[in-house]
């Protein structure tokens, strides 16, 4: 089976690059590497994503599936407590250093998906998951999503039109009774649900 980014210990040649990202007129550093997702770059989805949420009223951040961290650290600019989880190491150790490197305090956890979190409960939980762990995975991500967010949270999940935000979109609607598209571009869908 091929590696891919929902991977424990990734097997990959280590590579690192440095990355500096503009937000909202300050630039922050980010270090990415091989092995962890949107290596070298801000992924197109994950910068639709991040553009698409409404902070306001919002005190808690779940950044699922987090990868080097900038979708946690974006959020951290906005809000006072965020929690980033990922399974894959290489992304938690990046993503903890990116927080020291930009001087930004968020919670780093390894965890498959919601299995560490017990209670918590967030205002918003955002995710670009990982499409080639499969649509079990996500939508377990989706249903799971329900139980962790607080009263009138919002899930936001990117994904690409073609790799299933069809029918991301239909289970959002099942599990929460409302799914929208809020942001879309370059083959990429945003879908919101709020818990009512």
């Amino acid at each position: 089976m091929t590696e891919h980014y929902y991977t424990e210990k990734p097997k990959s040649e280590y590579k690192e690059r440095e990355i500096i990202i503009n937000i909202k007129n300050t630039n922050f550093k980010f270090k990415t590497a091989s092995g962890v997702f949107a290596y070298g770059k801000l992924d197109r989805g994950t910068q639709l994503l991040a553009e698409a949420i409404d902070f306001s009223q919002a005190e808690s951040f779940l950044d699922l599936g987090c990868g080097y961290g900038f979708l946690g650290i974006y959020a951290r600019i906005s809000i006072p407590s965020v929690v980033m989880l990922d399974i894959n190491e290489r992304a938690l150790k990046l993503a903890r250093r990116n927080c020291k490197l930009n001087k930004m305090k968020c919670n780093v956890i390894k965890s498959d998906g919601f299995s560490k979190l017990k209670n918590s409960k967030f205002d918003i939980i955002a995710t670009n998951p990982p499409t080639h762990a499969g649509k079990k995975t996500i939508f377990s991500w989706i249903e799971q999503s329900k139980q962790h967010l607080s009263k009138n949270g919002k899930l936001y999940l990117v994904c690409k039109t073609k790799l299933g935000a069809a029918s991301y979109k239909q289970k959002m609607q099942e599990v929460f009774g409302n799914a929208e598209i809020v942001n879309r571009g370059s083959g990429y869908k945003v879908l919101l649900s709020k818990n009512l």
